[in-house]
């Protein structure tokens, strides 16, 4: 209380001071025999009051002044800054881009990152990730003297003014793998991506030669070639991004339903939800072609919200259970939780029937934000399951403490089970793992009868695959 009112408190202090100082001064003589001459407008108090007043007034507001210009200053800092590694982040780096007049953007990415978030959990990961930022603050400072930046993840960025970019970047990446970095009694040999540019708008640019680094093969430093993303890919892309709007603007999205089968009834179960765009023929355009770029342009969330809209509408009057699909971005993303959540809350009845299917299970970043996820739709009743299981990293750990209700095969094992004795001995120590702590074991991708047969005797619990059925509208069911 004393140091929230400070401030007040000193002022009212200096008041009283200067109104005694002015009391038992000669000063107060002299305001006083010129109040006499005005008399009529009781002067006196008036003045005595009024001259201490408006020195702690100014003086006030002059202390109120820099203190919120030293406030905005220290919070537009610790805006810039990256609150894991110290480092400046995203933001600052935007910032400085620009004013910064330096030749090129490079972009450094840890490979495969992705495997030690898996490997050592979330907390130990950070920790890792704040020694990999100190080793490539000084690998980039020794070698450039520029600042580095973190972009987010297990991405940093600086500027360099220079053209021997090739061989500092080369410089760069020898003098980080060739260190060994020393961790919780491990010692970690990391790789790194390389990707620069000096094409406006630079930052994009190096992106994009950064993302064909990743998934190169043989080459871990590209800068930007300009010939490699022709205007025919470009003019493809917002062909597909107007498609995209136009649907989502004239309601052309629509759930289609894939059933799943119970293998020992031989009857569907329940219906898996699925997203298409209505074209002008009439035909069902695949996600495969507009669910990415949703992402990129951030309309995701819409197709998320009206697939969950329309779902629930059709099942409210049917006897089966349907499943939707929720990706681990749907999960962090508070406009799509809240619009879910009040549906649940809406729809007690028909939530019950309803199964979240929790995609890219690879990418899941906290199994806890997942658990806190399920304790809540279990308050209605819903279940959970996951998709792609097998597939990838797995962590078999992680899923015992998720604990769903169902696990859906990766279509991968299942499709090649009658080639592949790897896949059924896979297979069959999954399905062990499930009914060992009460799992239901759904194989996706049966596409025929004797590969369903068997699914079946390797003791799978339900079957989907375009043997049974394909996608169907509502109407077509």
């Amino acid at each position: 209380m004393k140091n929230k009112y400070i401030d007040e408190i000193f002022a009212i202090s200096i008041f009283l001071i200067l109104s005694l100082i002015i009391l038992n001064s000669n000063l107060f003589e002299t305001i006083y025999k010129y109040s006499r001459v005005y008399a009529e407008y009781n002067l006196d108090e008036f003045i005595v009051l009024f001259i201490p007043f408006s020195f702690v007034a100014i003086l006030y507001a002059f202390k109120k002044n820099i203190d919120l210009k030293k406030n905005t200053k220290e919070l537009s800092e610790i805006h810039k800054i990256d609150k894991l590694t110290g480092l400046e982040n995203r933001e600052s780096f935007l910032i400085d881009r620009r004013i910064d007049t330096s030749l090129h953007v490079i972009l450094l990415n840890i490979i495969d990152f992705k495997t030690i978030n898996k490997t050592l959990g979330f907390d130990n990961a950070d920790l890792l990730l704040c020694e990999i930022s100190n080793k490539l603050v000084k690998t980039v400072n020794q070698n450039t003297n520029s600042k580095l930046y973190r972009l987010y993840g297990d991405e940093f960025a600086f500027f360099y003014n220079n053209d021997d970019i090739d061989i500092v970047c080369e410089d760069i990446k020898n003098d980080f793998e060739n260190t060994t970095i020393y961790f919780n009694k491990n010692h970690f040999h990391l790789g790194l991506n390389i990707a620069y540019s000096n094409i406006e708008p630079k930052f994009f640019t190096a992106t994009l030669a950064l993302q064909e680094c990743k998934k190169s093969l043989d080459k871990n430093i590209i800068s930007y070639d300009h010939s490699k993303y022709d205007s025919d890919e470009k003019e493809k892309t917002l062909d597909m991004l107007k498609v995209l709007k136009n649907a989502i603007l004239k309601d052309k999205i629509v759930p289609v339903y894939h059933a799943i089968i119970d293998n020992k009834t031989h009857k569907i179960s329940k219906y898996e939800t699925l997203a298409r765009i209505i074209q002008i023929n009439d035909k069902l355009l695949s996600p495969f072609f507009f669910i990415e770029l949703s992402k990129k342009f951030k309309l995701y969330p819409h197709i998320t919200k009206n697939i969950i809209e329309k779902a629930f509408n059709d099942f409210e009057d049917l006897n089966y259970g349907f499943s939707i699909n929720f990706s681990y971005i749907d999960i962090h993303n508070e406009e799509i939780l809240d619009f879910f959540y009040k549906k649940l809350e809406e729809n007690k009845e028909t939530a019950k029937k309803l199964t979240i299917e929790i995609l890219e299970t690879e990418n899941i970043g906290s199994y806890s934000e997942l658990v806190i996820f399920r304790n809540k739709i279990r308050e209605y009743g819903c279940s959970l399951a996951i998709d792609d299981f097998g597939s990838g990293y797995s962590n078999w750990v992680d899923i015992l403490n998720l604990q769903p209700d169902y696990i859906k095969i990766d279509g991968s094992l299942i499709q090649n089970l009658l080639t592949s004795q790897g896949n059924i001995n896979l297979v069959k120590t999954i399905v062990t793992f499930a009914k060992d702590n009460n799992f239901k074991t759904i194989a996706e991708f049966v596409s025929n009868e004797e590969l369903s047969i068997l699914v079946r005797e390797l003791g799978i619990d339900y079957s989907q695959g375009f043997f049974f059925a394909e996608p169907e509208l509502i109407e077509d069911l």
